[in-house]
């Protein structure tokens, strides 16, 4: 399975809504820097393993639903 950015971008922005949190407040429940975040949800980059686990956790799911991964 392949890692897709864009994929995980669109997952995490979805899931961010659906949590009805602002960027600032999930930086703030996951460590990771609001300008983190903002990368991640325009797709300029993928997250690394680690991170993907804090902003899950962050947004009660699993890694495997920001990644798009049914494992």
């Amino acid at each position: 399975m392949l890692f897709d950015k864009d994929v995980f971008a669109a997952k995490l922005r979805a899931r961010r809504a659906e949590m009805d949190m602002t960027q600032e407040e999930l930086a703030n429940r996951s460590g990771v820097a609001v300008a983190g975040i903002v990368n991640y949800e325009s797709g300029g980059s993928g997250a690394t393993l680690d991170t993907a686990c804090k902003l899950a956790e962050a947004l009660k799911c699993t890694p495997n639903d920001l990644i798009g991964w049914n494992c």
